[in-house]
């Protein structure tokens, strides 16, 4: 602060002190009057310790100029974020937060600051309180530079207090304290303090300095350094602050030799007269020594400069820009947030106004720490009218471009443009025209590794550097997952400019039967497992499966592998995780920045087991979880209910207090709950907020349940309107967000069902949302006024949420146009994303992992990662080869998998009879330029048949004999005689036809087909069909609850002969998505999660099932991911000795059952 501001503030107290007594009674002057006006909470000082002493330590409450002022001790301060930084990073950080009193850590941390000042008066300290400040700036992983002074706020002027002696020696006092050798140190101090100023903007004669001259400074600095130096050798020491080039103090260090480390530099004029300083220091001797930036503003000083707070940021954001780039080593505003009390031209410059509201300077600032904070150097490449610096982060090129004028001038290419707000775009550099403001420019260029805007020799450099592990950095060119030689390859072809034919690649011989341009290929594993022999082929009801694949083995987890995690929570200290599929919550009690184990786990006993169960220590496919810090609650959604614990546990297992939505902890069946299917829960430990899906509901307890069972005190459905809600983001008060998968009430048509509804204050009745994005942004989250999410191309990010919404034309665009992010199409149904810690935790549902950012999401490769060795890496498919809804087929010999989900196909060579046996061969369909993804396949006479959907990869792919290895012998893309084949779903093969299932109807083609041939039937229904098999003799098709059982006899007579399969049963059938046809008929009823057999085919319409697989009865339809349960099945296949299980979309285990 400078002396003004303590002059004037002193002043303040002063009169505040001798006002008090007219005002009378605190309790009775406050009443009215703290309704009425702001509050302003400043920072405790010692300078009002007597008075609070007499007042019995309670607060000072003074009415002044219609305001409150009121002072807190330290344990009043507000609650402090958690930021996990090494004492290496945070020193390493450009970014300070200004004011020697500011205790908003909150909003530090937002920005993303790094260090921050404070003011030690020697004569007159207590260490208990500077503990206090020390501990809650690394809690906000913060280190500290501190002003030793002789005494705070003079009234007139600095008194000698203390002999330069008594000085000196209470500095070592204070610095061995904090300097972190261990020895008398401040217990559990975790960041050192090392860098210290003495006095502040001394200048002798000269306001409090009335009675100092340069030798009585001299006299103090040196016996300090001294003092400081014997206690802590590697400690810096600057000297006196100094406002301006002030010529006359540093020719005095220079003349006086006196020694120090670095300079702390006050300006407060555009551009911070940082040339001019440069030119005194280099004539001084002093141009290799560190400057920090201690003190500026950009709105004035006593008096307010007429400037708008956009003109504030651009002038303090290019003034820093520039300074850093001239050789400054740290930046910051002189204060952090205003006070009433302030000047007013203060007040303009601070960041955040009297009110608490972040200013457009706050947000810009922390642009400019999220863009160059890090940086290792800086060019100036253009000044004048339009300016140009080019920083390097961390191996790549950010440049910062401001002023007027036309930017091709000065880069070529294309780049991704950011504004002083952190709002993006994708521009040419031709196109980009400034008009006085300042931008961001990263290039988005193919190849351009080094960021610089062209793709040359440079990049190769980089490249090589990167792939040999001397250099960070992305160098995946050719988009393969990998960064190797073939990237080399590709970047050539780009610099030598060579069209995709005649581009150099390393590449196998050709083979016959491409799938598409990009060509698929083949990975050989040398698995080991133990072949099976023949099976019986005989089952029964609630039969054991004998294997399982896709997993490791029945009721098998580890502490650090996730199936489909899901949503993610933290109290600021721990993490959460629903780990869904492994039927478990994870916690870990500190923050994770890595692969760290957890050391929790609710749902199971330890870390080794998943099986599902229904108790009160038990869980069911969890998919949310929520904490307030005290209590954790549970979305147990296949248990159709909430769990509640009322305590963080200690052991594994620990049970729960309470449920909500089932009658007791033993009930667990959908018709019991009124809470179906639960799958997202919030709480900040008042409200409770729960969307259950299959009921369209969101409920509200406006008080924090606290008995099992205890109903809710609003249910939303938005006018009935909700499908299936499934995200909820809200701070309680203000505003509502909820994410519907199928939401209804949609005007146009042509929209799908994904939704992001907003209510632009919290409801209290059941209404319509305000707000309605086209599009399910996944993790929402509101930080600093910014509205992110995942959507599944791109990390979202709307600045000023609210007003930027409610004034677009065409929100639409604002979900699905942004720059693509690597990790975002692992996201999917149920990722969670939180920002804690100043970090970003998301959980990939589709990515087996969670990843995380130093700071806000971006769209870029993570920091880091948990549940992975590497960030890119998806262990669930790259590592263990599991599938995700696997379609198995089998000739008796042989087992193939189709992954369509990931465009893969995996082959076992021999019938596996172990549980977690890898495939030996993996043909991989998901390369560049392409799209196919398996669905369904058939084999007739030794010939494997797959048909795949994909737009322009769409097809159908003959091999001649079962794949082991070898492509295909016949591809046939998007069209079959006329026929638009490319959405396919089924195909079956017999010696008198190819039926084909696509665009709802069943196709026929008459043996043997012809690519050219039309087909010489078309079977429609009243609904759409899907699937089919044949077995020579009867057809078997899918009509969503129906099953239709044709007799191929009838295919080219005018009449077909039909039947629907147990249209008068008991047994009713659920969105069945499996059949197969033999001597028997099996029938995958994946609603009811179970498989249906009858030993003999149908011929009657009343004809029921003879077998249940996957449940006890008949009458149990309960979704088990057990040995004898089954989660879904959507596939299924016998090959006469076993039969083959696939479950689908919630589930990704291949069972095996004879």
């Amino acid at each position: 602060m400078n002396l003004r501001l303590r002059l004037l503030f002193s002043l303040t107290l002063l009169a505040l002190l001798l006002s008090f007594s007219a005002y009378g009674s605190l309790e009775e002057e406050k009443s009215e009057r703290e309704r009425s006006v702001p509050v302003i909470k400043g920072v405790w000082d010692p300078a009002v310790s007597e008075l609070m002493e007499s007042l019995d330590n309670s607060k000072i409450v003074v009415a002044k100029d219609g305001t409150l002022l009121i002072w807190t001790r330290e344990s009043e301060i507000p609650e402090v974020p958690e930021v996990n930084r090494s004492y290496e990073e945070a020193l390493a950080g450009r970014f300070g937060a200004g004011g020697t009193e500011s205790v908003d850590f909150e909003s530090m941390v937002e920005a993303g600051v790094t260090w921050k000042r404070i003011t030690v008066t020697l004569d007159n300290y207590n260490l208990s309180e500077i503990d206090a400040l020390v501990k809650n700036t690394e809690k906000a992983g913060m280190i500290l530079h501190v002003i030793l002074s002789l005494t705070e706020y003079p009234t007139k002027q600095y008194e000698k207090s203390l002999s330069a002696n008594e000085f000196a020696e209470k500095a070592a006092e204070i610095v061995e304290r904090y300097d972190g050798d261990g020895i008398n140190d401040m217990p559990e101090l975790r960041y050192p303090i090392k860098n210290y100023e003495i006095f502040n903007e001394f200048m002798p004669n000269i306001g409090p300095w009335t009675n100092w001259s340069f030798d009585d400074y001299e006299e103090y600095y040196r016996a300090a350094h001294q003092s400081i130096k014997e206690a802590c050798s590697d400690c810096q020491i600057a000297p006196s602050s100094f406002v301006g080039v002030n010529y006359e103090f540093l020719n005095f260090l220079k003349e006086r030799e006196i020694e120090f480390d670095f300079l702390s530099y006050h300006s407060y004029t555009d551009y911070l007269n940082v040339d001019e300083l440069m030119e005194v220091l280099k004539e001084l001797g002093f141009e290799d020594k560190p400057i920090w930036l201690t003190e500026s503003q950009f709105g004035g000083m006593e008096e307010k400069l007429n400037r708008s707070e956009e003109e504030v940021a651009y002038a303090m954001v290019k003034s820093y820009v520039y300074a850093l780039a001239r050789g400054i080593d740290k930046v910051e505003p002189s204060e952090w947030e205003a006070h009433n009390y302030y000047p007013e031209g203060l007040k303009w410059s601070c960041l955040i106004d009297e009110n608490r509201n972040k200013r457009k300077s706050f947000y810009a600032y922390k642009t400019l720490i999220e863009k160059i904070d890090g940086f290792e150097s800086a060019e100036i490449k253009s000044t004048g009218d339009l300016n140009l610096v080019e920083f390097n982060v961390k191996g790549r090129k950010v440049f910062v471009a401001w002023g007027s004028g036309e930017l091709k001038e000065l880069l070529e290419g294309k780049f991704i443009v950011t504004d002083m707000y952190g709002n993006s775009s994708e521009k040419n550099a031709d196109e980009i025209i400034l008009n006085e403001e300042l931008i961001y420019l990263e290039s988005s260029q193919k190849g351009d590794l080094n960021g610089d805007g062209e793709v040359n020799v440079l990049d190769l450099v980089t490249l090589v550097n990167i792939i040999l592990g001397k250099k960070e950095g992305e160098g995946d060119i050719n988009g393969d997952g990998r960064t190797d030689a073939l990237d080399l390859a590709e970047l050539i072809n780009i610099i030598l400019g060579l069209p995709p034919e005649e581009q150099i690649e390393e590449k196998p011989e050709e083979q016959p039967g491409e799938v598409r341009e990009g060509k698929p290929y083949v990975i050989q594993l040398e698995s080991e497992y133990k072949m099976a022999e023949d099976g019986d082929g005989i089952f029964k009801s609630g039969q054991d499966a004998d294997i399982v694949l896709s997993w490791f083995d029945f009721n098998y987890a580890e502490p650090l592998v996730f199936n489909h995690p899901m949503g993610i929570a933290s109290d600021g200290k721990r993490l959460l995780l629903a780990d869904t599929r492994n039927n478990r919550i994870l916690i870990w009690n500190e923050l994770p920045v890595g692969n760290e184990e957890p050391d929790l786990v609710l749902g199971q006993n330890d870390f080794y087991s998943n099986l599902p169960g229904c108790s009160e220590s038990k869980l069911n496919w969890p998919v949310a979880v929520a904490t307030d810090g005290k209590r954790i609650v549970v979305a147990d959604t296949n248990n159709h209910r909430v769990l509640i614990w009322n305590e963080y546990p200690e052991k594994n297992g620990a049970p729960a207090d309470i449920v909500l939505g089932q009658q007791d902890f033993y009930t667990c069946d959908e018709d019991s709950s009124w809470l179906k299917w639960p799958w997202a829960v919030w709480t900040n430990g008042k409200k409770l907020i729960v969307a259950a899906t299959r009921e369209g509901r969101v409920y509200v307890w406006n008080e924090f349940p606290e008995s099992s069972n205890q109903m809710p005190d609003l249910v939303l459905t938005a006018r009935e309107k909700f499908g299936t809600p499934r995200m909820i983001e809200t701070d309680g008060e203000s505003y509502l967000i909820i994410g519907d998968h199928n939401w209804r009430g949609f005007e146009q048509e042509e929209l799908e069902g994904d939704a992001t509804l907003i209510w632009l204050e919290f409801p209290d009745e059941d209404e319509e949302p305000d707000i309605i994005l086209p599009d399910l942004l996944w993790g929402a989250m509101v930080v600093n006024n910014t509205l992110y999410g995942l959507a599944a191309s791109s990390v979202v990010k709307i600045p000023n949420w609210k007003e930027t919404l409610k004034s677009a034309d065409e929100k639409l665009e604002m979900i699905i146009n942004g720059n693509g992010c690597s990790f975002c199409s692992e996201g999917g149904d149920g990722t969670g994303m939180i920002y804690v810690g100043n970090k970003t935790y998301i959980s990939l549902y589709n990515g087996g992992r969670v990843v995380g950012f130093f700071g806000l999401p971006e769209n870029r490769k993570p920091d880091f990662c948990i549940g992975s060795d590497d960030v890119e890496v998806d262990p669930f498919t790259d590592k263990y080869f599991f599938t995700d809804g696997g379609y198995p087929i089998s000739d008796g010999e042989s087992l193939a998998v189709l992954d369509g989900f990931n465009r893969r196909i995996l082959v076992w060579k021999n019938i596996p009879d172990e549980s977690g046996a890898k495939p030996d061969v993996i043909y991989v369909f998901n390369v560049s330029g392409a799209d196919f993804e398996p669905i369904s396949a058939d084999i007739h006479e030794g010939k494997f048949y797959v048909i795949g959907r994909g737009g322009s990869g769409g097809g159908f792919v003959i091999w001649d004999t079962f794949p082991k290895g070898e492509m295909p012998e016949v591809v046939i893309q998007r069209e079959l005689g006329g026929v638009d084949i490319s959405e396919g779903s089924g195909i079956a093969v017999d010696d008198k036809y190819l039926y084909v299932t696509a665009n709802g109807k069943l196709y026929v083609w008459r043996q043997p087909f012809k690519v050219g041939d039309k087909p010489i039937k078309t079977i429609e229904f009243d609904r759409p069909l899907h699937r089919v098999k044949s077995n020579g003799e009867k057809i078997v098709t899918i009509c969503e609850h129906s099953v239709f059982i044709i007799d191929v006899n009838s295919i080219e007579e005018s009449n077909l002969e039909v039947l629907e399969v147990c249209k008068d049963c008991e047994v009713r059938f659920n969105l069945p998505q499996g059949v197969f046809i033999g001597e028997r008929l099996f029938v995958a009823d994946t609603g009811f999660n179970r498989v249906l057999v009858w030993n003999k085919i149908p011929e009657n319409e009343s004809d029921e099932p003879d077998v249940v697989i996957g449940q006890e009865s008949f009458e149990s339809l309960l979704p088990l991911a057990t040995r004898d349960g089954l989660f879904m099945p959507g596939s299924i296949w016998f090959d006469g000795d076993y039969l083959w299980v696939g479950e689908m979309k919630f589930s990704n285990r291949i069972l095996r059952y004879s």
